[in-house]
C-alpha cells in the first residue's frame, strides 16, 4: 500500500478507504493514458473512450470518487499526463459501453456528378462559382 500524506484524521481515514477498496475489488477498471492521449481533459477522455456515457454521469462519478486518477480524487477539467492511470471503481460493461463513430460513405451516382461538373463555371484553391441548376 502507497503512504499518503494527510493532515487531519477525517482525510487520512477517506484516503485509507480508498486504498483499501482499489486494492481489494476485482470490478475495477485500470486504463493507462497514451501519449496521443496526453493534455486531454479527464472527462474528454472518458467520453472518448466510452462513448455511451452522459456528461451527467461522468461529471456525478467524479464526485463521487468512483473515478481516480494515479488512485486520487481529480476534477472533471485535470489534464491527463502520458502513463497516468485512470481507475473506474465498480465497472460495469454494460454501463460503460464504446460503440466506434461509423463512417458512412456516400455513393454519388454518375448522372448527378456529371451535372454538378457541367454547372462548374470556375473553380481555385478559395472557392468555386456553380451555374444554378434545378
Amino acid at each position: 500500500m502507497k503512504n499518503v500524506v494527510v493532515q487531519d484524521a477525517a482525510k487520512y481515514l477517506e484516503a485509507y478507504a480508498t486504498l483499501v477498496a482499489l486494492e481489494h475489488t476485482d470490478e475495477n477498471e485500470i486504463n493507462a493514458v497514451k501519449k496521443k492521449e496526453e493534455a486531454i481533459r479527464l472527462d474528454k477522455w472518458l467520453k472518448k473512450n466510452f462513448s455511451s456515457l452522459k456528461q451527467s454521469f461522468i461529471e456525478k462519478n467524479i464526485r463521487k470518487k468512483n473515478i481516480l486518477v494515479n488512485k486520487l480524487k481529480k476534477i472533471s477539467s485535470y489534464k491527463l499526463i502520458y502513463e497516468d492511470e485512470i481507475t473506474i471503481l465498480n465497472f460495469d460493461q454494460e454501463k460503460y459501453k464504446h460503440f466506434p463513430p461509423i463512417k458512412k460513405s456516400h455513393i454519388i451516382p454518375n448522372k448527378l456528378q456529371e451535372l454538378f461538373n457541367s454547372s462548374i463555371v470556375y473553380e481555385n484553391n478559395n472557392f468555386i462559382i456553380l451555374n444554378k441548376w434545378t
